[in-house]
């Protein structure tokens, strides 16, 4: 298959174990993340407590994403923003830092995963949103559940075009928390991102599920 990798550095990180595994299997991965960007159009975000302009590159997801449908007609897509989406963001003309705890917030970002997955989703591709993990040593996290409340959501709404979950969650964390190691395996490096090998491990297993998700949904469309 033809992969294409959008959304945060996470995003990137999967995209990077993807390809390291499945090469062998004649993938394609085509790893467009971009660390530090998220879907929600903000003027400004918080960085290690310090207000910062959003990179302008991180607002032309609306135009750019679909030119890269069109240019590599992927069979599969992962989009992963909630890890970085859990940062405060001005998102309104109040000027004030927000975060998935507050309503509006919630909304905006209902609003803009419904039009990612739309444009994600228009050349036939089935698309992939992933969970977020709760209690990892980034600088970004947040207490509640309402970032995977957020993606679960948007998924059961786009279920019916296509749209499937992988949850990172259940991958890395228990009902006891997100443990640094499992199996003699370190899970996260100095950033707060995927070791290589826990890259690896995560990248076969989105593979895996990729191609079982697209072959049935393939088997599903009626012949000509």
């Amino acid at each position: 298959m033809t992969i294409l990798v959008v959304g945060d550095s996470w995003a990137r990180s999967f995209g990077v174990g993807m390809n390291s595994v499945g090469k062998s299997q004649n993938n394609t991965i085509v790893n467009a993340a971009q660390g530090g960007c998220g879907i929600m159009l903000s003027a400004e975000e918080e960085v290690g407590k310090k207000r910062t302009p959003t990179p302008t590159q991180c607002n032309t997801w609306p135009t750019e994403w679909p030119k890269l449908i069109d240019q590599h007609k992927p069979q599969a897509v992962l989009l992963s923003t909630s890890f970085w989406d859990q940062a405060a963001q001005v998102i309104d003309d109040s000027g004030k830092l927000k975060t998935i705890d507050a309503p509006d917030f919630q909304k905006a970002y209902a609003v803009h995963l419904d039009q990612a997955l739309e444009l994600l989703g228009r050349g036939g591709a089935r698309v992939f949103l992933t969970t977020t993990t709760d209690g990892d040593p980034g600088p970004y996290r947040t207490k509640s559940d309402a970032m995977n409340k957020a993606v679960r959501a948007a998924v059961a709404r786009n279920a019916a075009k296509g749209t499937s979950l992988l949850s990172v969650r259940d991958q890395l964390c228990d009902d006891s928390g997100c443990p640094r190691e499992i199996h003699g395996i370190q899970v996260y490096d100095d950033t707060g991102h995927p070791t290589k090998e826990a890259q690896d491990r995560l990248g076969a297993w989105m593979l895996d599920a990729m191609h079982e998700a697209v072959g049935q949904h393939q088997g599903s469309e009626p012949s000509a």
